[in-house]
């Protein structure tokens, strides 16, 4: 299975930028393909400030700048300054996701082997998820992989 790779620049804000939108995709060329308002889903007062995401896919590694280049582009995107910013963190994941290619789901893993026995696995390349790729297929794949456990440890 061939991953795509992940970039997702985390922002605590002085203030909240998208409007109470939650999910923002960038049309425009920009260095992320999405902003999440973190605290249009979860109440600000958790966090005492506004979180939002940057986030993209990518197959190439990104260069060496992508945490400036993003940062530079939401400040001037947003209209913010750099004091309205409390802190920001950038992740890259070079297999954060798997790229569907023809026949893909046959490669797809189970969540219990029988050549591993006690390895169990579930996430975004879990037949739960195929073929859309979302938090809902991977608490399903989840609970796939706990209830094959029990059953195999119950026997």
């Amino acid at each position: 299975i061939h991953f795509q790779g992940a970039a997702c620049m985390s922002i605590g804000l002085k203030r909240e930028v998208t409007d109470g939108i939650y999910w923002v995709n960038m049309r425009d060329d920009a260095p992320y393909a999405a902003v999440i308002g973190h605290t249009n889903f979860v109440p600000r007062e958790r966090y005492g400030e506004d979180i939002v995401y940057l986030a993209s896919y990518f197959c190439k590694k990104p260069d060496g700048n992508l945490e400036e280049r993003m940062l530079e582009d939401f400040l001037k995107r947003f209209n913010l300054g750099r004091d309205e910013i409390n802190w920001y963190h950038l992740t890259i994941e070079e297999s954060a996701g798997p790229i569907y290619t023809k026949g893909y789901r046959r490669l797809i893993p189970s969540a219990g082997r029988e050549d591993l026995k006690g390895f169990y696995c579930a996430g975004m390349f879990s037949e739960e998820n195929y073929p859309e790729r979302s938090m809902e297929g991977s608490i399903k794949a989840g609970y796939t992989a706990a209830e094959r456990l029990i059953n195999d440890y119950r026997e």
